[in-house]
């Protein structure tokens, strides 16, 4: 309780990548995370928030203490 989590997987030619991300229990409604590659542009494709790319950090923003989300970047 009180982390944020997140799982990543990429395609094996790096074009796009989908990261599953978990706020379980967090006070910060925010959080960001370095990626091990870059893009450009997410598409939420589960749950609730936004996440922003800049380059290899993603901004995860879940509005639940409790909550997750599934985004594709690209």
């Amino acid at each position: 309780k009180g982390a944020w989590s997140a799982i990543l997987s990429v395609s094996p030619d790096g074009g796009e990548a989908y990261v599953a991300v978990y706020r379980h229990g967090a006070t910060a409604d925010r959080f960001e995370f370095e990626l091990p590659l870059d893009g450009d542009r997410t598409e939420r494709i589960f749950g609730g928030g936004s996440a922003e790319l800049d380059g290899k950090r993603l901004t995860a923003v879940l509005p639940g203490e409790f909550s997750c989300a599934l985004y594709r970047i690209r």
